[in-house]
Parts: structure tokens; C-alpha cells; sequence
């Protein structure tokens, strides 16, 4: 006899974000960022918090011509924490080759969190996606250049032109010492 059964239905799901295309010159590096608008943790039975996980898969594959080409390649994400706020998660990718015409890229959530009898707070969204390359020309004459990075907090996020307060100084040429 069978005193006590739980069953747990659970769909398929293959649903994939994407393909993007990023037509831009010598990709060296993806650079993906992910929100959880309502944090990542889960409400137990005894009414307490726990931690929760979430996975994601990236694939993403070469261009040339706006035809992919070569194998697709995959990274699997995963992340556990018990956060209750809302929060951004960047991942970043360093390609094995530089593409040197482009890239696609696309994205699904993996975990199936369903647990009964308990709420499961894991939302994950795509906020951006971008292709990077490193500079080859370092030194500019005559230019003023200032490189910054920023990580991908829900701040940083919401705005769309960053700008900078700082103050700069500049080293002048003396005709007396000739430095």
C-alpha cells in the first residue's frame, strides 16, 4: 500500500531567447547581463527564507558575412543565493578566437523550481548583451583618453548616458627644461 505519493508535473521547455546578431569587428568577449527583479530565495513551509538556485544556458557562435559558422558554443550559468531585494548578475565570456565579423547569441533559464508547498522566487530576465574587443592603440596624441568599468548594478543599469564628474590634469611641456 502507498500511505502517501507526490507528484510533481513539470513541462518541457526549450525556450531559447534569441539568436541575437552583433555585427562588430574582432569580438573578443561577450559581456551578458541578467536581472532577478525579485530577488532569488524561496518561502518554506515553516514560513522561513532559504536559498534558491538559478541556471541558464548562453550559446553563441561565429559570423562571417551574417552566416554562422563553426560550432556553437555553450556556457552553463549557475548561481545560489537567498536574496529578497532585486539584483544583477553580469557574465562574461572570453572568446577562445576573436571573431573577427561578428557573433549571435542566446539565452534560456534552465532551473525548474517547483517545489510543493513552498513559494519559489526566481525570475531571471536578459537585460543586455554586448560584444567587446580590446583597444589595440593605447597612446592618442594630443587626446585626453579615460576608460572606465562599471559593474552591472540595477543603477548602473537604468541609465542610458553615463556621465562622469573627475578632475583631470595635464602635464605641460617646458621650453626652460625641455620636460
Amino acid at each position: 500500500t502507498v500511505n502517501k505519493v507526490t507528484i510533481e508535473l513539470r513541462k518541457y521547455t526549450d525556450n531559447w531567447l534569441g539568436w541575437f546578431y552583433i555585427n562588430s569587428k574582432d569580438i573578443e568577449k561577450l559581456l551578458i547581463n541578467f536581472y532577478f527583479p525579485k530577488g532569488l530565495f524561496s518561502v518554506r513551509t515553516d514560513g522561513k527564507n532559504a536559498e534558491m538556485h538559478a541556471s541558464y544556458d548562453i550559446e553563441y557562435q561565429e559570423l562571417e558575412g551574417n552566416t554562422p559558422i563553426g560550432p556553437v558554443l555553450k556556457l552553463n550559468g549557475y548561481l545560489l543565493r537567498q536574496q529578497q531585494s532585486t539584483f544583477g548578475l553580469s557574465e562574461s565570456i572570453e572568446l577562445p578566437v576573436s571573431f573577427t565579423e561578428g557573433v549571435r547569441v542566446r539565452v534560456r533559464k534552465t532551473s525548474q523550481n517547483t517545489y510543493a508547498r513552498s513559494a519559489v522566487y526566481d525570475e531571471i530576465k536578459l537585460k543586455s548583451v554586448y560584444a567587446c574587443s580590446y583597444l589595440k592603440k593605447l597612446v592618442y596624441p594630443d587626446v585626453t583618453l579615460v576608460r572606465s568599468q562599471t559593474v552591472a548594478t540595477d543603477g548602473a543599469l537604468s541609465v542610458k548616458e553615463r556621465q562622469w564628474n573627475c578632475i583631470g590634469t595635464q602635464k605641460l611641456y617646458s621650453y626652460a627644461s625641455g620636460i
